[in-house]
């Protein structure tokens, strides 16, 4: 589920409010990556990473491209996520 149509400004606010989601967005930036990688990558706690991915889901700042996957589910940067985080 996506929420309402957000400004970019609104984006770059949400995304600048939290570091961890700042780190999150830079990572996806380089690859595509599992929840278990990017926590690898960044350090943080897998149970962090993926609340913060279902964050960044519903405002349309990444997308999950492999979703019928209990595990190794795989994610990207949208189009609006790679503009934020060149904002950023």
């Amino acid at each position: 589920m996506v929420d309402t149509k957000y400004s970019e400004d609104e984006l770059l606010g949400f995304v600048k409010a939290s570091s961890n989601r700042q780190i999150i967005l830079k990572t996806l930036a380089t690859k595509d990556m599992t929840p278990a990688e990017i926590a690898r990558v960044t350090n943080l706690a897998l149970s962090n990473v993926t609340k913060i991915l279902g964050d960044l889901k519903r405002k349309n700042l990444v997308q999950c491209k492999t979703p019928r996957l209990r595990k190794g589910r795989i994610y990207t940067l949208t189009s609006e996520g790679r503009k934020v985080i060149n904002n950023v």
